[in-house]
């Protein structure tokens, strides 16, 4: 998923050629792809400002959402967090890690 239609439209073509499939979407990752869920993992590859509560409503229970996010305020520190998505679309077993990453942009 991503906001720059340009790379939407190269996408496709680009995993083909690489034989692996996936599913290209155009959009603002904040709102998730309902249409698509539930999912079995969610990964983030550009920092979102908050962690999406549509991608916990999107995971399916004891899926995982593995996605850099905001720790601080301060000078915009990031780290990469991986948690379990409980049958409450809460996070269980979070664990932080170091990352950087780009900031997520919203259409």
């Amino acid at each position: 998923m991503d906001i720059d239609g340009r790379l939407v439209e190269r996408a496709p073509a680009l995993h083909a050629e690489r034989n692996c499939p996936v599913t290209v979407l155009f959009g603002d990752g904040h709102e998730g792809a309902p249409d698509h869920a539930p999912y079995d993992v969610i990964v983030g590859w550009c920092t979102p400002t908050y962690l999406p509560g549509t991608w916990l409503k999107q995971v399916r229970p004891g899926g995982v959402i593995s996605t850099p996010i905001y720790v601080a305020p301060v000078a915009r520190t990031v780290g990469h967090l991986r948690a379990t998505v409980t049958d409450q679309a809460a996070l269980a077993d979070p664990t932080l890690g170091s990352a950087t990453y780009v900031d997520m942009a919203a259409r």
